[in-house]
């Protein structure tokens, strides 16, 4: 029974990290596309 707890733990953990990973993925695209790549086209013309 314990080892039971402890695999779904860990089944839980895993897709956590997964979950985390596509949300950090997501974060990271939509603010190179809607705060740097705006603010690097602002400097060069400037």
């Amino acid at each position: 029974m314990k080892g039971l707890v402890f695999k779904r733990a860990a089944q839980g953990g895993r897709k956590a990290f997964w979950a985390w990973i596509a949300y950090q993925s997501i974060k990271g695209t939509l603010t190179l596309s809607l705060v740097w790549v705006p603010l690097l086209i602002a400097w060069w013309k400037a």
